[in-house]
């Protein structure tokens, strides 16, 4: 729920030096208090002490510094809680807050109604198992997916993808705006005879996310909890799932993601425990919580063996695209090569789960896949540096930059034919199918 939500801000008086949230109320509906401001900034924590609103004279009243505002934020009414969140005059889920980038001046939030609670229907599969461990004398829960064939491939092991924020990943009933329906899209990779892999998700902490997902801190939101964190998912839940289950338990078979601050801390074990884990998954990473990030890059030697996916929306914030430009030129200058990193900045990307949800297969096939048996749509032959279709139903085929923009596309290509790349093209692309059907689909590539 903490994405659900759509903006309607007036600006009205100046104030001095200072960004001041007021908040108003439609006719006949009553505030409730505590009132609280989630968002972006603090990791989505819905009673958040130091983004509570005070009564004054004017009404519910919130100060922000101007230095959070210039960069701009997503954000939500609370009343403490995600079940009590704002929504239309009718109880309605309505989309987040965007604020820009303001200075200066009292916006004006219309609180029309709160949303109401609803019943979701548990969508998880059948496939995944729900184990509880202990993390600071607290119970925690993970979920562990297996694929269809692992009770009948009694001596196969598999890789293990480890996914934070584990709430999202297989479940609606437990998401917060909607689950990565991981676990269908990993069905029908096997289905499509594609490479099957076990895939964990561990839970977050609720209230305590923030300082669970920055392993260093903010002078601002503080936090700084993460090393901690990080060393349970090292030393508590990899054991844990290499024992019960038949893994492939080295790094190179074994995947850390997550996205905004599980983004970053995903980046941070896998550049921290490269002896544990040698791909990861980053979407949307909220880079910009400390400078610590990328002191972190130019001071920790990676290994070889390591592959990245990072992956963000162009629209998602100012920040967002050139922190993810400065992680990986630091890789870059730290040796990494450009073939082990997948920097794609997505023109059509946002910051929701349905996002990251849609990145999920593409991110998966290029770190422990392969190419999920795209194959069975198109080969990829570098040596004759040119993609050949093999599907009967393409219309047409575009390749796209890490921009997102398009650089080549082949119309109505003939099943078989070669269609050679350009030859200045090197790097990672995007190969976008077109199919006429309406589907589409794609296939990271890399061209020497």
């Amino acid at each position: 729920m903490r994405f659900l939500c759509l903006l309607s801000v007036l600006m009205v008086t100046i104030a001095k030096a200072q960004v001041s949230i007021l908040i108003q109320s439609n006719k006949g509906h009553v505030l409730q208090q505590p009132l609280y401001l989630a968002g972006s900034f603090n990791g989505w924590n819905p009673t958040d002490s130091n983004f509570r609103f005070v009564e004054t004279q004017r009404g519910y009243e919130l100060k922000l510094p101007n230095a959070l505002c210039i960069k701009g934020f997503a954000c939500k009414v609370t009343a403490g809680t995600w079940e009590r969140c704002e929504g239309d005059s009718i109880g309605q889920p309505i989309g987040n807050r965007q604020v820009s980038s303001v200075r200066d001046t009292t916006l004006i939030f219309v609180v029309k109604g709160w949303e109401q609670p609803k019943f979701i229907q548990s969508s998880i599969s059948p496939m995944v198992k729900n184990y509880t461990l202990i993390y600071h004398s607290q119970p925690r829960s993970i979920w562990v997916y297996v694929p269809k064939e692992y009770d009948l491939q009694s001596s196969k092991r598999y890789s293990v993808v480890y996914l934070l924020d584990g709430q999202n990943i297989f479940n609606n009933a437990t998401a917060f705006a909607g689950e990565w329906g991981v676990d269908e899209t990993m069905d029908s990779i096997e289905e499509e005879g594609g490479v099957p892999s076990i895939v964990v998700a561990i839970e977050h902490g609720g209230e305590s996310r923030l300082n669970e997902y920055t392993p260093f801190s903010n002078t601002q939101y503080g936090g700084g909890g993460g090393k901690q964190h990080a060393t349970f998912v090292v030393n508590t839940v990899k054991p844990f799932v290499d024992s019960v289950y038949r893994t492939q338990p080295e790094a190179l078979h074994t995947a850390i993601g997550g996205s905004s601050l599980g983004g970053l801390m995903a980046m941070y074990i896998s550049v921290v425990y490269p002896q544990k884990f040698g791909k990861a998954a980053i979407f949307s990473p909220a880079f910009w919580w400390s400078d610590s990030v990328f002191a972190m890059i130019e001071s920790v030697d990676t290994a070889n063996h390591q592959k990245w996916c990072l992956i963000a929306g162009t629209s998602e914030s100012k920040m967002m695209l050139s922190d993810l430009e400065r992680v990986h030129k630091g890789m870059i200058a730290k040796g990494v090569t450009t073939k082990n990193v997948w920097i794609y900045k997505d023109p059509n990307g946002q910051h929701n789960e349905a996002y990251w949800k849609r990145m999920f297969k593409d991110s998966y096939c290029w770190l422990i896949a392969g190419n999920c048996n795209n194959e069975a749509q198109l080969k990829v032959d570098k040596k004759l540096h040119a993609l050949i279709p093999v599907a009967k139903n393409i219309d047409s085929i575009r390749l796209l930059d890490t921009q997102g923009q398009t650089v080549q596309h082949w119309k109505n290509p003939v099943i078989g034919e070669p269609q050679p790349f350009s030859p200045k093209l090197t790097g990672n692309y995007l190969v976008r199918i077109f199919y006429s059907n309406n589907m589409v689909s794609d296939i990271p590539v890399n061209l020497p």
